[in-house]
């Protein structure tokens, strides 16, 4: 019928907008990506920056917790 037809081609218009929406921040998302990515292509990680993990037990008066320390050196 008329009336199904349009429910089904209402249907597909809104699949089809919503893919479009999606499609577009995609892609500016990949822009993005991408220009960061060109920017900081030359940045220089050297030896002046540290990052220390070790396991740490915290404790309670009642309680024992086991944590991550993360500690950032900067050496000049």
């Amino acid at each position: 019928t008329t009336t199904q037809i349009q429910t089904v081609k209402n249907n597909y218009k809104s699949t089809m907008d919503l893919f479009s929406i999606i499609t577009i921040v995609w892609y500016s998302l990949n822009i993005v990506d991408a220009a960061v990515d060109g920017h900081l292509f030359n940045y220089d990680v050297s030896n002046n920056l540290s990052l220390h993990v070790e396991p740490r037990m915290l404790y309670n008066q009642q309680q024992t917790f086991c944590s991550l320390s993360f500690t950032f050196s900067f050496k000049k």
